[in-house]
């Protein structure tokens, strides 16, 4: 393939909103203009509009990301190079908090980078380990690329799936023995969730997804994110059963809620960390409690189509202008 592929930029916008700042940090690249696409598809289930966004793409390579991302000069550059062997068939990266971000996103991204947090997905939010083999706990869609023949060829992602559509398409790739890698050099920064309802809505629609995306392909280690309903379920219990060795476990969570809070305060050096005393009961709980919706709301699930809106903010061989307004 060519050392300068063309890469189709493409970004899912809730109606009306501004792409100012994101357009801003594209037009910093360090890749020639004149071979980057930037599609940006209005709408309201962001499969759909990525799918839809893909389909109307020209380049060989799509890059998803998403409103808020703002992307260091040399993250094309380094993307790319990993498509110079014709065997890698996607790349994933990692998103972390803005310099300056409220306290909340700042302890949210440590939550979710932390093992305690994050687990089997922490490396989705800080930079762990080397280049390797990726799977799909390795993918977020505000910070992946994948070459677009692939995407069409397997069919998309779940429509009727949101969130958590990534992790279903990249574990079908994963199952088909497709090469992925996961790149912990290849960075976006955003604000995620800075407020605290916003995180607690966030974390129980993680849950809730979790289960939306059906058990197929399902590796062992998947069955971790089931130990915090587990967890809720025997806190629902604990007042009533008054056995001492029944509240051990009780205690070794809040062991590990120390140990794993002050790592993160002081891993940061930044007084956020000490939110994350808060964010991690509350990612557990939120979590589990998504996971029981997630079964109640699957016995009667309707999904449907939504009108979605495909603009090319940047057509191949344009340069880097303003960018228009989202809506008519």
């Amino acid at each position: 393939m060519n050392h300068e592929p063309k890469i189709t930029i493409l970004t899912p916008f809730p109606p009306g909103k501004n792409c100012e700042k994101m357009l801003g940090s594209l037009g910093a690249l360090d890749y020639p203009a004149e071979k980057m696409e930037v599609i940006v598809v209005e709408g309201r289930q962001p499969s759909q509009q990525r799918n839809r966004g893909v389909e109307a793409a020209g380049g060989e390579i799509i890059y998803f990301l998403d409103d808020d991302c703002e992307l260091t000069p040399d993250l094309l550059r380094k993307v790319v190079a990993h498509y110079t062997d014709p065997a890698v068939k996607a790349v994933a990266g990692i998103a972390m908090a803005k310099e300056g971000a409220p306290a909340i996103s700042l302890a949210s991204h440590m939550v979710l980078g932390s093992l305690f947090g994050g687990c089997t997905i922490r490396v989705k939010y800080r930079p762990v380990g080397k280049l390797r083999e990726a799977n799909d706990k390795h993918f977020l869609l505000c910070n992946a690329s994948i070459r677009r023949d692939v995407f069409l060829a397997e069919g998309g992602l779940r429509e009727d799936l949101y969130p958590g559509e990534e992790n279903e398409f990249f574990r079908r790739l994963h199952a088909k023995g497709l090469a992925m890698l996961y790149d912990p050099e290849a960075v976006v920064h955003r604000n995620w969730r800075s407020t605290l309802g916003g995180y607690i809505k966030a974390i129980f629609i993680y849950g809730r997804a979790k289960v939306d995306q059906g058990f197929e392909h399902y590796q062992p280690l998947d069955y971790l994110f089931f130990i915090p309903l587990l967890f809720l379920v025997y806190l629902i219990a604990l007042p009533f059963v008054p056995f001492f060795l029944f509240q051990v476990p009780i205690y070794l969570y809040a062991a590990l809620l120390t140990f794993f809070s002050l790592q993160e305060t002081f891993l940061a050096r930044s007084p956020a960390g000490l939110l994350t005393f808060l964010l991690f009961p509350l990612l557990h709980l939120s979590f589990a409690a998504g996971i029981i919706w997630g079964f109640i709301h699957n016995l009667n699930r309707k999904t449907g189509k939504v009108e979605v809106k495909v603009r090319v903010l940047k057509a191949f061989g344009e340069k880097w202008t303003s960018c228009p307004p989202t809506t008519d």
